[in-house]
């Protein structure tokens, strides 16, 4: 009975501390960060969006809000939201220019 409530705790320890090392690694963020990028180069926005998201937790969790890695995938994400901003923008307008010669 012992051994197995010992055992419960030790594969819950286990979980926790690979959740935590996975999650809150700083190779997994630049490895987030770098894909983030290579989808926003290809135009895949949608995609990039959230991993920027997710490296910039992790930075900020682990390096501080001020950080230069931070500060950088901070940057990188403010200027995919400008460009999908962008993108919006002018397909609002292509699709009113092309409804007005319809």
């Amino acid at each position: 009975m012992q051994c197995t409530r010992c055992k419960h705790y030790a594969h819950q320890y286990v979980v926790v501390v690979y959740d935590w090392f996975i999650l809150y690694n700083l190779d997994y963020a630049d490895s987030l960060h770098c894909l983030a990028y290579l989808y926003n180069n290809q135009g895949k926005y949608d995609e990039a969006e959230p991993l920027y998201r997710q490296a910039l937790d992790i930075y900020e969790q682990r390096l501080g809000s001020n950080h230069p890695r931070t500060n950088n995938c901070r940057q990188n994400l403010e200027n995919l939201r400008s460009k999908m901003n962008s993108n919006n923008l002018w397909s609002a307008i292509t699709n009113k220019i092309s409804s007005f010669f319809s």
